[in-house]
């Protein structure tokens, strides 16, 4: 299972090799993991990629806390400052909402070419109060979502 994801309060952090970091770490670290084991996967497997709503950018799928993705070739995506605003959290959370859609298309192009008995999915856990992902006053005491959350 991929699990790679992170968000960041802006837009402009970056790895070492000068790649925006939220879609180095949200798709292209879930990339290379399935890559490095692709020859030891024997069926029946399944390759599971978790991803997340937000990439709608509406109050149904995110409870309005992420703006929607922004639609580019990943080569522009990648790199830091390719947001409006990079500095700030909201350019953070487009990032974030960005690497969504394309984590998607990785589980597709998983799929194609997988011999029968090995499947790709892609699985949203939902929002997941605790992981400080998003601090939200749902995680106060006594809220909703505080049982949720509890070790």
């Amino acid at each position: 299972m991929g699990n790679a994801g992170i968000q960041h309060t802006n837009a402009l952090t970056e790895t070492p090799e000068g790649l925006e970091s939220t879609f180095a770490v949200n798709v292209l670290a879930n990339h290379l993991f399935v890559r490095l084991l692709q020859d030891r996967f024997r069926a029946p497997a399944r390759i599971v990629i978790t991803t997340s709503d937000t990439h709608f950018g509406d109050v149904r799928h995110n409870m309005g806390m992420v703006p929607g993705p922004v639609r580019a070739s990943p080569g522009v995506l990648a790199r830091p400052g390719a947001f409006a605003g990079p500095g700030t959290a909201a350019a953070g959370r487009t990032a974030y909402a960005t690497s969504e859609p394309a984590t998607l298309c990785l589980v597709h192009a998983y799929a194609r070419p997988l011999p029968a008995g090995i499947d790709a999915v892609a699985c949203k856990a939902g929002f997941v109060p605790g992981t400080g992902l998003a601090r939200t006053p749902a995680r106060s005491p006594g809220s909703p979502w505080a049982a949720s959350c509890r070790r």
